[in-house]
């Protein structure tokens, strides 16, 4: 089955696919929804403040090497596939993380969520263009497929109003 459409997007496969075709975990449902955070520490501050030997986080190729310089444990994600959510979740030292922070845009805090499921959460956006850093779901690809499904609930987004103050008004 092709995704290819005119917009260059994914479409929901007519094939019932969904985390169990690849072993993910799902979250319970929840009707839970995250505090929001505004705060005027940057990004840098923001990440240092959580960095716990048994914090996770999660993050993009754009902010990797800031999290990394930083010293904390980070895991970076190029796209919300199955195999990189498998790959988080099959980490030697994953089963000792009770904290997953999402760091970036959707596919970051997507596979955090994701990541999430039974541990601890929150998402920390650096760009604000969707409802990913609210929602308890995540959409995940295979290439062919894309998916929409269950997963943990941030108990906060945390938002650095002073990163965000100096994004450019249209990339």
């Amino acid at each position: 089955m092709s995704i290819a459409t005119q917009g260059g997007g994914y479409k929901l496969p007519s094939m019932k696919v969904g985390p169990e075709t690849y072993g993910l975990p799902v979250a319970p449902k929840s009707s839970v929804q995250p505090e929001l955070v505004l705060s005027h520490q940057t990004v840098d501050d923001l990440v240092k403040s959580r960095i716990t030997p048994d914090t996770l986080f999660i993050t993009d190729e754009y902010n990797y090497p800031q999290l990394k310089a930083l010293g904390a444990r980070v895991e970076k994600v190029a796209d919300t596939t199955p195999e990189a959510i498998l790959k988080i979740l099959n980490l030697p030292d994953y089963p000792r993380m009770h904290y997953i922070v999402g760091v970036g845009g959707c596919a970051a805090l997507d596979s955090a969520k994701a990541a999430a499921v039974g541990k601890e959460c929150s998402v920390i956006p650096t760009v604000l263009s969707t409802n990913c850093i609210t929602k308890n779901r995540s959409v995940i690809h295979d290439g062919e497929n894309a998916f929409s499904y269950q997963t943990a609930t941030p108990s906060q987004v945390v938002v650095s109003l002073e990163d965000l103050s100096h994004q450019p008004e249209s990339i």
